[in-house]
């Protein structure tokens, strides 16, 4: 089995499909890739209506992950750096002040 076999089979990505890929594609967009051991870090699931919300890192990759309270499965975004990541948060439209700045202590606190 390959290197790129052996990310998509960690247990970490069964509920974030299409997760390793993103993180794979972005290896190769960027020429940062993974170490054979990584550490994942992330927030805990919060709850925001009816949507659960987590926000982490693999190593210098970031992601959110979105899904119904009810759903098992993550619909994920990669990022490739902290700075994507915030500028994720920075430019979505209609989001308060007090969100964003929430959205990016968090993105400081799985640094």
């Amino acid at each position: 089995m390959g290197r790129m076999e052996n990310i998509k089979d960690l247990a970490f990505f069964e509920d974030k499909p299409g997760l390793a890929e993103q993180i794979l594609a972005l290896e190769k967009q960027e020429q940062i890739f993974l170490p054979n051991e990584f550490e994942i870090r992330q927030t805990v699931a919060y709850q925001i209506g009816e949507k659960e919300v987590i926000l982490g890192r693999l190593e210098s990759f970031y992601f959110l992950a979105l899904k119904g309270v009810e759903e098992s499965v993550y619909r994920s975004q990669a990022f490739a750096s902290e700075a994507d990541a915030k500028a994720f948060f920075v430019h979505l439209p209609e989001m308060e002040n007090e969100l964003v700045a929430f959205w990016l202590n968090e993105v400081e606190l799985v640094r």
